[in-house]
């Protein structure tokens, strides 16, 4: 009887298409280590073709990477260890049996963009002996160092990874040069698929003070840029095309002075907008539209709910401050499950717009005191870097 069984079970795992649907129902933990058990399976796995499986289409976030605000975007002498806020029941640092922001012979590591489970960051390769860029994958430790760009008589103003395993395992790192003049600018876009970085389209101008090009977020087929008044931009990656993003307009009791934060940023496949006022006690986060037609307010945060639980926050409003920043939105298909993770002095906080409740979610080390922390996502993934 028994060997009987071991035998079907030994016919149902030749069977790889059915192999591939139970494997995918596992959780990601535990595909790491199957990987050992034989080279099919190792094969398996490793395709890129099996992370486009639905249930391996990473959406979620599992934790948050931090930063200081005052970290340069590129800064070649910038060494920061990561700080890192799991967000789910699980120790994410467990995670290979070693801490999540450990990336072997990486050093100095400066996250510059997150898109769906992959990161793009500037760091110091240790077998290289020198800095660079680099797409690594935190859940499997791997990552690609991309080979130099560079262009005459630019500065990088800005560089945003732009990655949907649904679609394509290739991802693409787009660049925003500016010439020393601050008016004139370059697109040059890496591309996974054939190694090699190439410029697109032909030269544009901005006003280099307004646009937030180091704030890039991938959504939708683009790369978008907010500013801090007027209009944005974004930029169709494959059709590499250069369009008008409208932005939501400024309340009537302010002046685009008057804002603190203007801050993008991408959750579930919904795009937002989070801006804060000076003075004011209220936080408001935008959704936009797929095709682009407009803005909504999704959500609105009074901070006179977090008094208790931080009386600093009202006290820095009241000295025209920033009280508190929106360090993610976390969309979720039930509106009543969404999330915001907020940074109050003192405390990380996850909140729930919809029932207004919210838990500490600080950890020790991470969270005592300003200035407050921009955040890249963290999500699960076995995507390759290759």
């Amino acid at each position: 009887m028994a060997k009987s069984t071991s035998l079907a079970v030994e016919k149902v795992l030749a069977i790889e298409d059915l192999l591939s649907e139970i494997l995918s129902r596992l959780p990601k933990r535990s595909l790491f280590r199957f990987k050992s058990v034989s080279k099919a399976w190792l094969s398996l796995i490793s395709n890129p073709l099996f992370s486009l499986c639905p249930k391996l289409d990473p959406r979620f976030m599992s934790g948050l990477f931090l930063y200081p605000f005052d970290e340069s975007i590129i800064n070649p002498n910038y060494n920061l260890k990561l700080g890192f806020i799991p967000l789910s029941n699980d120790k994410v640092q467990d995670i290979n049996n070693d801490d999540v922001t450990f990336i072997p012979t990486l050093s100095g590591i400066i996250v510059l963009s997150s898109c769906h489970g992959l990161l793009l960051c500037n760091a110091y390769n240790e077998i290289e002996c020198k800095k660079g860029f680099h797409v690594l994958n935190p859940t499997t430790k791997q990552f690609k160092t991309l080979p130099e760009p560079h262009l005459d008589g630019f500065f990088i103003k800005g560089i945003t990874l732009a990655f949907e395993p649904s679609r394509s395992p290739h991802y693409k790192v787009v660049i925003v040069w500016c010439s020393t003049r601050l008016c004139n600018f370059r697109i040059e876009v890496y591309s996974s698929e054939t190694g090699f970085w190439r410029a697109s389209g032909e030269p544009f101008t901005v006003n280099a003070h307004i646009m937030l090009f180091g704030n890039g977020v991938y959504w939708n087929g683009a790369v978008h840029w907010c500013c801090d008044w007027g209009d944005g931009l974004y930029f169709d990656v494959e059709k590499e095309l250069l369009q008008i993003m409208p932005l939501p307009p400024l309340p009537e009791e302010y002046s685009w002075y008057d804002r603190i934060v203007r801050r993008q940023m991408e959750s579930c496949d919904h795009l937002h907008i989070v801006d804060i006022y000076n003075t004011s006690t209220q936080i408001s986060v935008f959704e936009l539209e797929r095709d682009y037609s407009g803005w909504f307010e999704k959500y609105r945060v009074d901070l006179d709910i977090f008094r208790a639980l931080s009386p600093e926050v009202l006290w820095l409003v009241d000295e025209g401050r920033l009280a508190c920043e929106v360090l993610a939105v976390g969309r979720v298909e039930s509106d009543e499950k969404s999330y915001l993770i907020l940074h109050i002095p003192q405390k990380i906080i996850c909140y729930n717009p919809v029932y207004k409740t919210f838990k500490d979610i600080s950890s020790e080390g991470i969270v005592n005191k300003l200035p407050y922390y921009g955040a890249y996502q963290y999500i699960e993934s076995y995507s390759s870097v290759w």
